[in-house]
């Protein structure tokens, strides 16, 4: 069975096309929230768009987070920053690569990251 051109564009005009990514994280918060919900799910939080941050991004937020609330703990900011335990090792990571951060009481149980020089 051979299709036409016009078939074709009806077979692919009919099917549902990726939809684009909204310009910003709030919107494509909400965006998931609502899918989720139409699937039957009863998450807390909607999906979170880390994953599309870029390293500079990631910096900046704890950055951001330790001016406002000084040294802390990684399991603080991910609270602060609402992301899961283990993507705050990512966003540590950076800031600590970027000289950014520091660890102070480094391999003890206060291990903390500060903002370098203070």
């Amino acid at each position: 069975m051979s299709l036409t051109v016009e078939q074709i564009n009806d077979i692919l005009d009919a099917k549902p096309r990726a939809a684009t990514l909204p310009g910003s994280e709030e919107t494509y918060g909400s965006m998931m929230a609502q899918q989720a919900k139409s699937e039957g799910h009863k998450a807390k939080l909607p999906p979170r768009v880390n994953r599309c941050l870029d390293e500079e991004q990631k910096i900046a937020k704890v950055v951001a987070i330790l001016k406002e609330h000084g040294p802390m703990g990684r399991l603080e900011i991910a609270k602060h920053l609402e992301i899961n335990e283990v993507s705050v090792y990512d966003y540590t990571r950076f800031a600590k690569q970027s000289g950014a951060v520091e660890l102070i009481h480094a391999n003890t149980a206060r291990a903390k990251l500060a903002l370098k020089g203070s």
